[in-house]
């Protein structure tokens, strides 16, 4: 902010494949001299997985590598490692990695985080995360382990629960572990509107307070209401906080959205109805009138964002995607034309 205006800060670019895989990114400063700032790249796979991502820096006139991150991936698609490593004066060094297991749906359901011990020169598991579903694939537990230097001891727990029809979690319990047993930290409400959205979440939480008599435990209590537009975009979010004294005003921010060139021919994500869901063989897809006649990509990723099934067609108002090759589970269907406007994004689960 300057005498009272406001000018930008940084200008942001970014550069895509034909598929709409992210492939650089870097921002510029607005400064005297326009310096770059940060920069990345990612190296994708036939398959559009990612399996490289490279971090640099501009310390001086020419950008150096900072970090790097790789992916590995089984027969199935499934990510089974991703390694980070980081870089000094060009010498690279092993930092972390994480290795991933699966149940028969394709879940993930064991992750283990390593770290390098540089003076054994070999890894050391310092945190183990177990994952739990319900019949439906959606997430119900996540149980963290870590390495306490005599073992690995419970850490965390979170727990989720999901209202009837929706696919988004609207209960949320989450835990921690000490020494005098399992504390609860956190637990979130969420509540449905007649549009099918979340118009209000209360949520409960544990603050420890430093203070120069020691840690003082205090439970605050949060009132987050949403407003939407016709689209089912937010415009308007506002909290309430609750410290022990009742419910007072805290925050609120407001949404606006820009009127692009041709926006009204863009079916709205409203006007597309995709059934059945859950669904066995064929996903039906209704589409407006907007739609009818453009060039669409329908792409299915799994839980880790692993492209799983594409398909591309001249949208019609009745469309079928099969789904008999995929193993149950969890899923995302990505609806968008072909010049990357995405229309709509949709949970759907596999049974």
């Amino acid at each position: 902010r300057n005498t009272g205006t406001y000018s930008p800060s940084r200008t942001n670019y970014a550069r895509y494949d034909a598929n709409n895989n992210l492939l650089d990114f870097y921002n510029i400063y607005a400064d005297t001299t326009y310096n770059p700032d940060l920069r990345y790249t990612n190296t994708f796979d036939a398959s559009n997985r990612i399996i490289a991502n490279i971090w640099f820096a501009r310390p001086a006139a020419t950008w150096d590598t900072s970090a790097a991150r790789y992916f590995t991936y089984n027969a199935s698609g499934q990510l089974t490692q991703d390694s980070l490593f980081s870089y000094t004066a060009g010498v690279k060094s092993l930092q972390t990695k994480y290795t991933y297991t699966y149940d028969g749906s394709g879940h993930p359901v064991t992750i283990n985080k390593y770290g390098w011990d540089i003076l054994a020169s070999k890894w050391f598991n310092n945190s183990n995360y177990t994952l739990s579903y319900y019949g439906t694939g959606n997430l119900k537990s996540v149980f963290v382990t870590r390495d306490t230097g005599t073992g690995m001891y419970p850490a965390y727990e979170d727990s989720m629960g999901y209202a009837s029809g929706y696919n988004y979690f609207n209960y949320y319990q989450g835990f921690s572990f000490t020494d005098t047993g399992r504390t609860v930290d956190a637990i979130v409400h969420k509540y449905i509107g007649s549009s099918g959205l979340p118009d209000s979440v209360n949520t409960s939480q544990l603050i420890y307070f430093y203070t120069s008599g020691g840690i003082i435990p205090q439970m605050l209590y949060f009132k987050d209401y949403y407003y939407y537009n016709p689209s089912g975009d937010p415009v308007v979010w506002v909290q309430y906080l609750n410290m022990g004294s009742g419910y007072k005003y805290n925050a609120q921010e407001s949404f606006f959205y820009e009127s692009l060139t041709g926006v009204a021919d863009v079916p709205n994500k409203t006007d597309i109805i995709i059934y059945p869901n859950p669904a066995n063989n064929v996903v039906n897809l209704k589409l407006s009138d907007a739609a009818i006649g453009k060039n669409i990509t329908i792409n299915i990723t799994n839980v880790l964002g692993q492209l799983v099934k594409t398909q591309s067609a001249t949208a019609q108002a009745i469309m079928q995607v099969s789904v008999s090759d995929l193993v149950p589970g969890t899923y995302l269907m990505y609806i968008k034309e072909t010049n990357g406007n995405i229309w709509r994004v949709q949970k759907l689960v596999k049974e």
